[in-house]
């Protein structure tokens, strides 16, 4: 069983992921990045498996930057909230999510597909 991961939820764990001090920029671009990965066109679902969801809500709060300092923590948590969600686990090092983030963020990998696939073998499915 898979459960969404919202905005509110991302609002419940930004203390343990960011400093005290991080402010929401944009509310409205949080709520979007957490919708990202629950899109459906045409009655099918856009992303369909937990490495693409995770990638997909990942890349939406790095890139798109719903707050003013720490988007990439808030996006490795939200990550590991839909793995959790969907009955797993993400296991990656600080240094691969740093690695991967900075892909992200420089455009080294084009799109959910790839940022999935680079995911994948770090998340643990029970």
């Amino acid at each position: 069983m898979t459960y969404r991961v919202d905005a509110e939820d991302l609002l419940l764990v930004l203390g343990e992921c960011t400093s005290a001090r991080t402010k929401v920029q944009d509310v409205s671009i949080l709520y979007s990045a957490t919708a990202r990965p629950e899109s459906i066109v045409l009655d099918q679902r856009t992303f369909v498996t937990v490495p693409e969801r995770a990638a997909a809500l990942l890349d939406a709060i790095i890139r798109w930057e719903p707050l003013d300092m720490w988007n990439a923590s808030l996006g490795w948590r939200a990550a590991g909230l839909i793995a959790q969600r969907s009955g797993g686990t993400l296991k990656i090092s600080a240094l691969e999510q740093m690695i991967l983030t900075s892909d992200i963020l420089d455009r080294r990998v084009s799109g959910v597909p790839e940022i999935a696939k680079r995911l994948a073998p770090f998340l643990r499915m029970e």
